[in-house]
């Protein structure tokens, strides 16, 4: 190992002993092998460029010796280790064309895209078997026995949420937890079908300038009422997502509503209720096994469940709080049904006279018609 003074400007430390307990010393031994590897590295781009170990000024470095040493790095390297290693060697460059005026051409930091996780596991397939006997629990619609006053408002409530769940429409947390204000605001209606609006808030009105009048604000000075907002401010606060509901949940919903009114439960002190606690009340009455730990493991079982019987965009939307614009019911259906939209044969003038005796007629495909929802 070279026993030259190392620059400040690499940004590696010698690793020093502070107890002489076991994981101390295990810390210790992977922090010398770590150190004892840079250096290695530094070495390696010395025997190419002297000087750079110490940080002398004014060093050229040649695109052929920086690509050498990236490449050796880059062989020897574990991957594991790779992308910090080989970003060490960049912002130690990096640092020397700065600070050292060294002429040296400097590659891109290595970044790494964490890989998602599939939506169907080994894990998640084995709870479908649960999930399966939740959703005959909740097909059978048995009525609810013994509930009255808050409790019947939670078990109904959670009810409709699990028929948003169990047909793929609604899997993801946030647009759950969205639900009571979209509940209260009411069912609306367009031509063919009836939607719920969830609004997810981006940004309080007037953030900016929340701090500053906090800092301005005191006794005597009180802080000025905020300006009024504009109705397409307050819109621009917010993403919006119309849900399309099914027969089916349109007429849970209508059910509720007549039942328990169109106030979403509340608890003794008058707030809201949580969506995960009307929905797994709910659930906890009609588990017939060990019911779901709480709502994001009903969901990885929904999601894998979704993944088998819908179209991989599907899920994809559903599950997504900013996936896309709001789908169409008719749009939903012609995907759920694999159905192909095909453009109808443009229309043809009639002809003044009669220019041909053939009486055969071009052949053309009818288009599918668009299911409705």
């Amino acid at each position: 190992m070279s026993d030259k003074t190392l620059w400040s400007g690499w940004r590696l430390l010698r690793p020093q002993k502070k107890a002489t307990d076991g994981q101390e010393k295990r810390r210790y031994q992977r922090d010398r092998e770590r150190y004892q590897f840079l250096m290695g590295i530094l070495e390696t781009l010395e025997q190419k460029v002297p000087g750079v170990i110490e940080g002398k000024p004014n060093l050229s470095f040649s695109d052929t010796d920086t690509t050498a040493v990236f490449e050796a790095l880059h062989q020897n390297t574990p991957p594991k280790a790779l992308r910090k290693t080989h970003n060490f060697l960049v912002r130690g460059l990096e640092n020397g064309h700065e600070k050292l005026k060294w002429r040296v051409t400097i590659p891109s930091p290595l970044v790494t895209d964490v890989r998602k996780p599939p939506t169907v596991t080994t894990s998640s397939f084995s709870d479908l078997h649960r999930w399966d006997a939740l959703v005959e629990k909740h097909d059978a619609m048995s009525s609810v026995e013994n509930l009255s006053g808050n409790a019947l408002s939670k078990w109904m409530v959670g009810r409709w949420l699990f028929q948003l769940i169990r047909e793929g429409a609604l899997l993801n947390k946030r647009h759950l937890e969205q639900m009571p204000q979209a509940f209260e605001q009411g069912f609306s209606f367009a031509p063919g079908t009836g939607f719920i609006t969830l609004a997810d808030c981006i940004q309080s009105p007037n953030s900016a300038e929340e701090e500053k009048e906090e800092g301005e604000a005191s006794d005597d000075n009180p802080p000025p009422e905020p300006p009024s907002e504009t109705p397409i401010e307050k819109e621009l606060r917010s993403h919006y997502r119309r849900l399309c509901l099914s027969p089916m949940s349109q007429l849970l919903l209508l059910n509720t509503y007549q039942n328990i009114g169109n106030a979403w439960p509340r608890t003794a002190s008058k707030s809201i209720v949580p969506v995960e606690q009307c929905l797994m009340f709910y659930i906890k009455h009609i588990a017939v096994e060990t019911p779901p730990v709480n709502m994001s493991a009903l969901l990885t079982m929904a999601k894998t469940a979704s993944a088998l019987d819908m179209p991989p965009l599907l899920t994809h939307y559903a599950s997504k709080a900013d996936a896309s614009l709001s789908l169409r019911p008719s749009s939903w259906q012609r995907l759920l049904n694999h159905n192909v939209l095909i453009a109808p044969p443009p229309l043809q003038s009639t002809p003044t006279t009669k220019t041909s005796t053939s009486t055969s007629k071009p052949l053309t495909r009818p288009a599918l018609p668009l299911p409705t929802s």
